[in-house]
């Protein structure tokens, strides 16, 4: 029955929440739940430690409500928001005032929402975080007052982006962006002697907000004029040592296992010269669902923070009835160059069906021609040219002996919102032709769509550009990765961008265990190739990982086990592993309770479920020393008959019914089955004939 319960609440979750967009909502959940406002935020601190594969992102916030409501008003916060692909949640806290702080415990997602529900309808003070899709999530935080905002704390961590000797990853300000009133931010940015000399991959100066600077953080300012137009992004860098074109990190789990992560250039190994991209934007003033100036942001951010300066592009686009071409040689893709050839376009292009094709054959006939192994030409458009089949054809037979296939890749965003309808079949835009090149070249094809009431597109240009990233060379599943293990072995890998295909053009990402010990010796890389196997043996240095960064192996396990759980036949598992390694998956919840909270039996399971304290006319109990940290003694005057200990989640750990009847009972602290509990709050039910009572302990 639990099962099915688990289940359930995914189902309506997951339907219900497919695609989340950021935002804060406050409303009175005892008068009415459809009535919002936006919710404020207040004293953001961003603390940002590099891990490995991984950054940890520790954010700390107020949730306040707007002063329209009454400050006899009781309200509940609903935080929406959205973090990077392949990122995971691991801890949330929940401030009881200035001092007292509780750490939310995870446990199943349905038992969760229910208690939660529950304790919201008596007035008590929990907060829920939850997954509703791969990369959204949802925190319920309650009470709020006028009065009485609300702190809290999310820890999450997201894999870095590595680009040669640096790797990046994007700063979580989306989130502080969907406040009412914008805060500024304070970022706490932690460095060491693996990853330093931190910076902002946009054209902002980390120095010109820094307030404190040491060895081993740097701590800035960002103002909430500078990241509160949606178009300023931030982007944080680390440099890396030169590796070879291998970086490696182990945490040591007991003494003879442990977890490692491996960061791997095949382009270094291989000695490739790096990618090279033609972009071609084909943008008329209307059909666009992403706007131009917005396609030149996130295309410039795309370069800035995903690509490395071994990478090359040019840009192609048409305009006052010329194709104009960005630079007559590839141009290296650095900030700089990113920077200034994207903000040179003009801030609209005329398009049409006339210089189309001349617009396609310039570009195309441009990639061919370079030498490189793989040419890769990047179509962003909005157009709505080609209408009809014979038109498309004929402009296909134009442009068919400059495509190559494999050898020049092509790879299309159609951001058109017009749909055309050809002998009853839609078609967007241009994607007669479109589907015709991504075919015939092995590329791939995304279209931009509208959510509902015409908000933003599901998945912005940015991140279509991201997915378009790993295709952007030569890939293969044909590869072997062997590290040096002494008296042991290396098992049970996953690839963390969850491709399982190695591309000979951007870094491979790998978290995985062994058992036995990982040395500083030669690695074994072989890879399949047109030309035959290659093998490349490098050697590798380790970097020392926090006991945190063993978590990202857990995060890929059960997204592994999620993914083959069609028959539930795997929730146990998933939830065991989720709980007791303390990363949130689609099955489990982090819950944070009011430490006054106490807890009554449910008739139906050997479980508890929260509600008000249960007092029976007549019965007088105690227990003292409480708090206690070894024994503790329970006394009733009327006689105790059972005794039965919970745990705050409502799991029965202990159970005694007396052969006759005692005034007092001595509880040793342990468990049914004489295992040692952990230090934290626990529920006594005192049986006496037939009343009872419950009473809270705390175990130091």
């Amino acid at each position: 029955m639990q099962k099915l319960l688990i289940t359930l609440v995914l189902s309506v979750v997951t339907a219900c929440s497919a695609f989340c967009q950021t935002k804060i909502d406050i409303l009175r959940p005892h008068v009415n739940t459809w009535s919002t406002t936006k919710g404020i935020i207040t004293e953001p601190v961003i603390e940002v430690t590099p891990n490995g594969l991984y950054a940890q992102i520790d954010m700390t916030f107020k949730i306040n409500a707007q002063t329209t409501y009454s400050s006899s008003d009781t309200m509940e916060a609903i935080l929406y928001f959205d973090l990077p692909e392949h990122s995971f949640i691991h801890d949330s806290w929940l401030w009881l005032d200035e001092t007292n702080i509780i750490k939310a415990a995870i446990i199943d997602k349905g038992r969760a929402i229910q208690i939660y529900e529950g304790i919201v309808k008596r007035r008590r003070d929990p907060s829920l975080l939850i997954k509703t899709s791969a990369t959204s999530y949802k925190l319920n935080v309650y009470p709020l007052k006028t009065t009485y905002p609300r702190k809290v704390k999310i820890s999450y961590s997201v894999p870095f982006n590595w680009q040669n000797n640096r790797v990046n990853c994007e700063l979580p300000l989306h989130i502080f962006d969907a406040s009412f009133a914008k805060p500024d931010i304070t970022i706490k940015i932690k460095k060491d002697a693996t990853f330093s000399n931190p910076v902002f991959t946009e054209t902002h100066d980390i120095n010109s907000y820094t307030t404190s600077n040491s060895a081993f953080e740097t701590v800035v300012t960002i103002p909430n004029l500078l990241y509160g137009t949606h178009n300023n992004d931030f982007n944080l860098a680390y440099t890396i040592p030169a590796n070879n074109g291998v970086f490696i990190s182990t945490y040591q789990n007991t003494a003879n296992a442990g977890t490692y992560q491996i960061a791997i250039s095949p382009t270094t190994l291989m000695g490739n010269s790096g990618r090279r991209i033609t972009f071609v934007i084909d943008a008329p003033a209307s059909n666009a669902i992403v706007s131009f100036s917005q396609v030149k942001h996130q295309l410039k951010r795309f370069i800035i923070n995903h690509l490395g300066s071994n990478d090359y592009f040019n840009i192609f686009y048409t305009n006052a009835n010329t194709v104009i071409q960005a630079n007559s040689n590839w141009i290296s893709a650095d900030s700089a160059n990113a920077t200034a050839y994207i903000n040179a376009m003009p801030a609209s292009i005329s398009s049409d069906a006339g210089q189309y094709e001349d617009l396609l054959k310039t570009a195309l006939a441009y990639t061919q021609t370079q030498s490189v192994n793989i040419g890769n030409t990047i179509i962003i458009s909005n157009g709505n040219h080609l209408k009809n089949q014979a038109v498309v054809d004929a402009m296909y037979k134009n442009i068919d002996s400059l495509i190559g296939g494999i050898k020049n890749k092509i790879h299309i965003i159609n951001n058109c919102s017009f749909v055309n309808y050809i002998s009853g079949t839609s078609f967007t835009g241009n994607e007669l032709l479109f589907n015709k090149l991504t075919l015939a070249s092995s590329g791939s094809y995304f279209e931009n769509t509208y959510t509902t009431f015409g908000q933003p597109a599901t998945i912005d240009v940015k991140t279509q550009l991201k997915y378009i990233l790993p295709n952007l060379g030569y890939s293969t599943t044909a590869y072997s990765i062997s590290l040096p293990v002494s008296g042991g072995f290396t098992h049970s890998a996953y690839d963390i961008n969850g491709s399982r295909r190695l591309n000979t053009t951007s870094y491979y990402l790998e978290v995985g265990k062994y058992v036995g010990t990982i040395n500083n010796a030669n690695m074994n890389v072989q890879i399949l190739t047109g030309t035959g196997v290659q093998t490349y043996q490098p050697a590798i240095t380790q970097y020392i990982a926090t006991e945190q960064a063993s978590k990202s192996w857990i995060n890929k396990h059960l997204i592994n086990l999620e993914a083959n759980n069609a028959n539930n036949i795997n929730t146990t598992e998933i939830i065991d592993s989720s709980i007791n390694n303390r990363v949130l998956c689609n099955y489990t919840a982090f819950l944070a309770l009011e430490t006054g909270d106490t807890i009554n039996e449910s008739k139906n399971e050997n479980t508890l479920t929260i509600s008000e304290p249960r007092v029976e006319q007549g019965i007088t109990v105690k227990a003292y020393p409480n708090p206690f940290s070894g024994s503790i003694n329970i006394e009733c005057i009327y006689g105790i008959d059972e005794i039965e200990v919970y745990d705050i989640m409502g799991k029965k750990i202990y159970y005694r019914k007396l052969d006759s009847r005692i005034n007092l009972y001595t509880w040793n602290g342990l468990s049914q089955y004489n295992t040692e509990l952990s230090a934290g709050i626990y529920i006594i039910k005192v049986h006496s004939g037939d009343n009872f009572h419950m009473l809270r302990v705390i175990k130091q």
